[in-house]
């Protein structure tokens, strides 16, 4: 099944599931993927309110009114200074629960995004955590990543989104500015 598809079978489920659930939070997750076709990923910082040190795509919550698309756009911007409102594409959204981060068991919907830069992490401006910058797919693998990270990344290779990504990303040379984490998983 290629992602548009799986995007419009996943927005049929979660129109059934909205009417029959109370949606109590909605949030985002961006896959943001340069030409290279490196994934931007977050290092949390210890103070970070759920898993702390762990490696995470830049997102956060929807705000009340706002559309998913935009919180998408606003939590790469604000992350990661990058503006990539123009290139978001959405790939699956589902409920989740808490439990994945904070172990809390409240569910929320969560929206997953996929967008598209020139830019390398010379452009990234990190306004969160301790570190943000673009990485290949076998190294963040390999890194200890956020549970929710971890299963959005699976269903995102699962769906066979990263290639088709970064088929329009660009040319999948090594990234200009590109960098190996310290964070990985012992």
């Amino acid at each position: 099944m290629g992602v548009a598809a799986a995007a419009r079978a996943s927005e049929t489920i979660l129109t059934r599931w909205n009417d029959a659930v109370k949606v109590l939070q909605q949030g985002v997750s961006v896959f943001v993927v340069n030409s290279a076709g490196w994934v931007l990923l977050q290092h949390r910082d210890e103070n970070a309110p759920t898993c702390p040190d762990m490696w995470c795509l830049p997102g956060g919550a929807v705000e009340p009114g706002e559309e998913p698309a935009a919180a998408a756009g606003r939590e790469v911007l604000k992350e990661a200074g990058l503006d990539v409102a123009g290139s978001l594409r959405p790939l699956f959204s589902g409920h989740i629960t808490e439990t994945l981060e904070a172990g809390t068991g409240t569910p929320y919907l969560e929206h997953t995004f996929a967008a598209t830069t020139p830019r390398d992490d010379s452009d990234v401006r990190l306004g969160e955590g301790r570190d943000m910058r673009f990485l290949p797919v076998d190294v963040i693998m390999g890194l200890d990543l956020a549970p929710s990270t971890r299963h959005f990344f699976a269903i995102y290779l699962a769906l066979g989104a990263h290639e088709e990504v970064t088929s329009t990303a660009g040319s999948g040379a090594a990234a200009p500015g590109g960098s190996r984490p310290t964070g990985r998983a012992g």
